[in-house]
C-alpha cells in the first residue's frame, strides 16, 4: 500500500464514526467496526450456547454452507482433520451436530447441524434478530439487495482467503480454504 493511501486509511480509522457520513472511503472503517462488534457478540453467543469459539465457527459454517464431509469442514474452518474429528465429537455430544450417510455415496458421512442447534441459536440470538428487524424497518434508506449482500460476502471471503494464504504458518504450505458458494437462503 502506498504511503499516502496508508495515511488516509489511518486517518479514516481514527475519525469519529458519528461524523463519517456516507462517504465511500468510510466503508472500510464501518466494516471493521462492525466486525469488532460482531466478535464481541460472537463471544457472548458462544457462552450462551455453551460452545467454544472453534465449535461455534464450525457450527455456523455448517449452518451457512450446508452439510459437508469432515475433511471439507476442516478446510472451511482451517483445522487439521484430526482436530476437526475431536471438535465434531464434542459438538455431536452437545446435540448440535449430526452425522448423516451421504445419499450419493454410502461410504461417506456428511456433517450437519441439528434442529436443536437451530432452536438454541435462535433463542440465544433472538435479541439480535429483533434488533436487526427494527433497524431495517426504521431505516428510510434500507436498500440492501440480495446482490449487495452477496457482493459484500464475496469481498469478505476474498479478503479472508488472502489473509489465510499470507498467514505466516501457511508460508510453506499455501492451502486455500474451501469457499462455500453463495446460497440465497443463507443467514448472511
Amino acid at each position: 500500500m502506498e504511503s499516502s493511501n496508508w495515511k488516509r486509511a489511518v486517518e479514516l480509522m481514527r475519525a469519529d464514526p458519528a461524523q463519517m457520513g456516507v462517504q465511500p472511503d468510510n466503508a472500510c472503517r464501518l466494516l471493521l467496526r462492525l466486525g469488532a462488534a460482531q466478535l464481541g457478540h460472537m463471544g457472548q453467543l458462544r457462552r450462551a450456547l455453551g460452545v467454544t469459539m472453534s465449535e461455534l465457527h464450525a457450527l455456523l459454517s455448517l449452518w451457512d454452507g450446508g452439510r459437508c464431509s469432515m475433511s471439507e469442514l476442516a478446510e472451511r474452518v482451517d483445522l487439521s482433520r484430526a482436530a476437526m474429528t475431536t471438535l465434531a465429537d464434542r459438538i455431536e455430544r452437545a446435540g448440535f451436530l449430526e452425522r448423516i450417510p451421504d445419499p450419493s455415496d454410502r461410504r461417506r458421512v456428511l456433517l450437519g447441524v441439528t434442529p436443536k442447534w437451530e432452536k438454541d441459536l435462535f433463542n440465544s440470538a433472538s435479541g439480535l434478530v429483533e434488533g436487526a428487524r427494527a433497524v431495517a424497518g426504521a431505516a428510510q434508506d434500507w436498500q440492501a439487495s440480495a446482490g449487495d449482500i452477496a457482493r459484500l460476502r464475496q469481498l469478505l471471503r476474498n479478503d479472508a482467503d488472502r489473509l489465510h494464504a499470507e498467514s505466516p504458518k501457511r508460508a510453506g504450505n499455501r492451502v486455500k480454504p474451501a469457499v462455500v458458494e453463495d446460497d440465497p437462503t443463507s443467514y448472511w
